[in-house]
């Protein structure tokens, strides 16, 4: 029998936006995730109606047995390029540190490689967050040569690390 947490996506929708919200307020999950700014309410809920209807990703809520507890995503998706850029967290603290990050970044990828058909998929980390950097290494993602890092990952307060993970046939 395995330790770890039963995992599961489900489609993000607007059931789960309140309880996003207060993850976003805090601001130590700020720092970790690389969120710029203070957010409110309403520039929340807008993002997230935004989110919804961009035909460019997919959001998921990330349920630890029935509980919300993160949310994941593909984003980025361009039609002919065949990758996409593939982001998560676990928003509810007291949750961390248990592998349920893993294992839904592992559903993530499975979603990506199989069912979107896509050849890479590459995470934005910051570099003072040693445990997503571990937890992405450990799945297999290396690290891009260069800097190649997109504009919407330029001047933050902290220093971006790209990774990236290939399909193997």
């Amino acid at each position: 029998m395995s330790d770890a947490p039963r995992v599961i996506l489900v489609p993000f929708t607007k059931a789960h936006v309140d309880l996003t919200f207060q993850w976003v307020r805090d601001e130590e999950f700020r720092r970790l995730f690389l969120m710029r700014g203070e957010p409110t309410r309403a520039k929340h809920k807008a993002y997230f109606e935004n989110v919804l209807n961009d035909r460019t990703q997919r959001v998921y809520a990330v349920l630890c047995e029935v509980c919300h507890v993160g949310n994941g995503g593909i984003k980025n998706i361009a039609p002919g390029q065949e990758e996409g850029e593939l982001w998560v967290y676990v928003g509810l603290s007291a949750m961390r540190g248990q592998g349920i990050g893993k294992n839904a970044t592992s559903l993530l990828i499975r979603e990506a490689f199989e069912n979107l058909k896509l050849l890479t998929v590459y995470v934005h980390v910051a570099k003072l967050n040693d445990h997503a950097l571990k937890m992405f290494s450990g799945l297999g993602f290396t690290q891009s040569a260069g800097r190649d890092i997109p504009e919407e990952w330029r001047d933050r307060q902290h220093e971006i690390v790209r990774m990236r993970l290939e399909r193997t046939l």
